[in-house]
């Protein structure tokens, strides 16, 4: 922050031949510069000072104390420029991921057994217990149905699967789930992911798999959702993008 302090003096044409920055350890907000045994005052700025908070209503406190803020967003954080002209002082809210969609990042893509599949969805996901139990007792039988159709419940190779459970005929080729993003304070809010299903009849296997574009879909939505109660507290005027400082 000095040197930019000596670029205004320089700028006014007070450089001289020979010049010294004298500085004060007590003193960190003020130089002097000695011009030919002149001294000119110089003020120092301090260093732009950067906050986190861990709520949407805490930044905006912040917000009613700034001169000309702007606010970004995106899906990793919401950031407050205190003064987007002179100063950089910031406000950074974190989103940090929720452990329902860690977990669904980590589960999705890959083939399970029955008893992964049951605690995934149990634990991990926290689908509702009347749907795990139709996979919880999931029946695998080998009986030849001698044809080649593909569908949920018949592989290539012409076996079948069977569930036993409460009269459902047919396993599901999709199943959606309703979880949060994040679990940032205030930003909890759920939303349907849609899992594709996929039933690998010769190794006992189901593989699960989000559908396309089912996340990002998601995150979209709860940036929508951001920059509308911001603009809901702060007027249309106000300055709020989507992006990143």
């Amino acid at each position: 922050m000095l040197s930019e302090a000596l670029m205004t003096l320089f700028d006014t044409g007070a450089k001289a031949k020979a010049s010294e920055v004298i500085t004060l350890h007590k003193r960190p907000d003020k130089a002097w510069i000695n011009t030919n045994g002149d001294l000119i005052e110089v003020e120092i700025p301090p260093d732009p000072r950067q906050h986190t908070v861990q709520s949407l209503d805490d930044l905006l406190r912040f917000h009613a104390g700034c001169i000309d803020p702007v606010i970004w967003h995106n899906t990793t954080s919401c950031t407050l420029v205190c003064n987007d002209k002179t100063r950089r002082d910031s406000v950074r809210l974190p989103l940090c991921q929720s452990r329902e969609l860690l977990a669904l990042l980590e589960y999705t893509g890959h083939a399970h057994d029955q008893k992964t599949l049951v605690r995934g969805l149990r634990e991990g996901l926290g689908v509702d217990p009347a749907v795990v139990a139709q996979f919880r007792k999931l029946n695998w039988r080998s009986d030849s149905l001698g044809s080649g159709e593909v569908t949920a419940t018949k592989d290539r190779m012409g076996k079948a699967i069977s569930s036993e459970v409460s009269g459902v005929a047919e396993l599901p080729e999709e199943l959606t789930v309703m979880i949060p993003l994040y679990s940032t304070i205030g930003e909890r809010h759920r939303y349907d992911i849609r899992l594709l299903l996929e039933y690998d009849t010769t190794n006992q296997l189901i593989r699960v798999a989000t559908a396309p574009d089912a996340i990002d879909v998601a995150l979209i939505a709860h940036q929508l959702d951001i920059a509308t109660r911001l603009r809901d507290w702060l007027g249309d005027d106000a300055k709020i993008y989507f992006g990143t400082p």
